[in-house]
């Protein structure tokens, strides 16, 4: 009888085990991406000169991912680039991720700079150096043929 229930006890316990192992580390880490974070905790202050150099010594645009630590949905747009975008991202794009939680240094920098006004962004850098204003998409959902078509002219160029 107690050996039964030694092995009734050793299997709910590897069974339990196996069930918070595939909970809580089961999951694939949302980025498929290799994410640049060299600059990501940079002040605004030398942010675009950094920027600039790095997409001209590379000759690749950047896709600059701003992302906070109070942002909700920045995982949701981290696993879309993931789940949609990453070959693309993959094949001609050094992504960029920009920490922005310190709300009070980035407000006016990062709308002036590259028109962010909030987390999540993508803004873009051509491989000259420029930031692409025009095209900066906010939120956790941007429009996936949008993205793409931004991410296939600005590759090519």
């Amino acid at each position: 009888m107690k050996t039964s229930l030694s092995k009734i006890s050793a299997a709910v316990s590897l069974l339990l085990l196996a069930f918070f192992g595939v909970f809580f580390c089961g999951r694939p880490p949302a980025s498929g991406i290799s994410w640049n974070t060299d600059l990501e905790k940079n002040r605004p202050d030398g942010m675009l000169s950094s920027l600039s150099a790095l997409a001209k010594k590379e000759d690749r645009p950047l896709l600059l991912y701003f992302h906070a630590d109070w942002c909700s949905n920045c995982h949701e747009l981290e696993e879309l680039l993931a789940d949609e975008f990453a070959a693309s991202i993959a094949s001609g794009w050094i992504p960029v991720r920009i920490d922005i939680t310190d709300s009070a240094v980035w407000e006016g920098p990062a709308l002036d700079l590259f028109g962010v006004y909030g987390a999540p962004a993508l803004a873009f850098v051509d491989r000259q150096g420029n930031v692409q204003k025009r095209l900066t998409l906010v939120g956790a959902h941007p429009p996936r043929r949008a993205l793409q078509s931004v991410l296939d002219q600005l590759s090519a160029q």
